[in-house]
């Protein structure tokens, strides 16, 4: 799968900011091409949300998804299908965490393995929804 994942100064994002942009030349499984983060604090049974603004070069689809870093790969909650349009738009997320991850185990990703195109990606944000306590933001 060749495929590259660069921040382009000379892209504009949703924010007027650079985003990221990711680039996949052959579709694949979904989870063979992603943009991730890891390492979350995250508690069994408790509510988050965030959102992320995104766009693709065509439409298609990608995912939302808050996994295992490692083998089983198992989901801690989180896997949204997302439909990319060629303008930007943010999408909400919204997901109470299934089991009890160390940091070193939580992966917040985008998974793009079956598009084919550039995705790009902006102004990612968690938070746990009760305390309004921001996990992340790029």
């Amino acid at each position: 799968m060749i495929s590259k994942a660069i921040w382009l100064s000379n892209v504009q994002g949703v924010n007027g900011t650079r985003c990221l942009v990711v680039t996949n030349r052959q579709v694949g499984e979904d989870y063979s091409v992603q943009a991730k983060k890891v390492g979350f604090h995250l508690q069994n049974g408790i509510r988050y949300q965030g959102s992320v603004a995104l766009r693709g070069n065509r439409a298609g689809t990608a995912y939302a998804a808050l996994s295992r870093e490692a083998s089983p790969w198992d989901n801690w909650g989180l896997w949204q299908p997302v439909n990319l349009a060629t303008a930007w738009q943010t999408i909400p997320l919204d997901f109470t965490v299934t089991g009890n991850p160390s940091p070193a185990q939580v992966r917040f990703s985008i998974m793009l393995g079956n598009f084919q195109g550039s995705v790009f990606i902006e102004d990612v944000k968690l938070w746990q929804t009760a305390s309004s306590y921001l996990l992340w933001t790029r």
